[in-house]
């Protein structure tokens, strides 16, 4: 049968279900980790670049496990700014509407065929691992940014580059041996990320240690984000201050994954079919953010996307466009 619909979407429901991932809280925005971007919402900033496009201020546009063209509000007109870009590239693992529309197609590798790392709600921070080599003649999206990286001059992607090319050229170890050195940048340039982020060196047996007990559970626990307490239906408190607020704090993930919907506060967001916010003795909740996702052609799913792949618009004399980050 099909790979999409109601019957894929009803097993991955039943199978984060049994996992216990809604009780843990992994679906919960308002606990993610703060973002590291602009403060802007991620509406607006679609917003400017589709009018940085259509106003001819953009040469390269590089576009990363996102569908702009079949998700962008169709007031941006996003398929007509597309046309003032002399030069796009689409990552992408299919052949969408954007994709269409580029002048190079570099479909990147599967997640489930390379390495990269995502921040999740309530301090989690997941380390993504191959599980198969590259069915196709494909690379890895964070391989990619490490290499551009290293072409732009980054110290730590030409460092993580060099790595890899040392593991290439070094000679096939005996089977009894220990695993030979991963041959992709983006596992060095991790490895190299999570030391700094551990406070351990790369080379001490220490940082092996956690590196290994890290992928072996699958995520770290960082710290806490600070978040306002919830309010449960019903609950009170008289000693509690009321406030009263028409947008609330903007969610952040990790990744490039949105819907339609948009906050309540965002520049020319379309009227909200939820009640209006209400003041509560805790603030109103979190609005929703605006954030892109790849959908199927000509179908209104959108599965999930990758992790911290998002459209990225590029000038050809920027020194610092193709940094990546961990």
């Amino acid at each position: 049968g099909s790979a999409w619909g109601p019957a894929i979407e009803l097993a991955a429901l039943l199978l984060n279900h049994s996992l216990g991932a809604f009780e843990a809280g992994l679906f919960d925005a308002a606990g993610a980790a703060p973002s590291t971007s602009s403060a802007a919402p991620d509406a607006a900033a679609l917003a400017a670049l589709a009018g940085e496009m259509a106003a001819g201020g953009v040469e390269l546009l590089l576009v990363a496990g996102a569908n702009p063209v079949y998700d962008a509000p169709a007031r941006l007109a996003f398929a007509e700014a597309l046309a003032q870009v002399p030069f796009v590239v689409s990552l992408g693992d299919r052949l969408d509407e954007t994709s269409r529309l580029a002048d190079l197609l570099a479909p990147a590798s599967h997640p489930f065929e390379c390495w990269a790392d995502a921040a999740l709600p309530r301090g989690l921070v997941a380390v993504q691992q191959p599980v198969v080599q590259p069915l196709f003649d494909t690379r890895g999206l964070l391989d990619l940014l490490v290499d551009w990286g290293a072409a732009l001059g980054d110290p730590a992607a030409g460092a993580a580059v060099g790595m890899a090319a040392a593991a290439v050229a070094q000679a096939p170890a005996p089977a009894a041996a220990a695993p030979a050195p991963s041959p992709s940048p983006a596992y060095h340039y991790l490895r190299a990320a999570w030391a700094a982020r551990l406070g351990l060196e790369p080379a001490a047996p220490a940082f092996d240690e956690a590196w290994n007990g890290i992928l072996r559970d699958g995520a770290w626990q960082g710290p806490l984000p600070e978040t306002a307490p919830r309010l449960r239906r019903g609950s009170s408190s008289s000693s509690t201050p009321t406030s009263r607020s028409a947008t609330g704090a903007r969610p952040t993930t990790a990744g490039s994954r949105s819907s339609r919907t948009r906050s309540p506060g965002s520049p020319g967001a379309a009227p909200s079919r939820s009640p209006p916010a209400v003041s509560t003795r805790w603030g109103s909740p979190p609005a929703t953010s605006w954030r892109s996702t790849p959908g199927t052609p000509g179908s209104s799913h959108r599965p999930t996307a990758t992790p911290g792949c998002t459209p990225t618009r590029s000038r050809c004399r920027s020194a610092s466009a193709g940094q990546p980050a961990a």
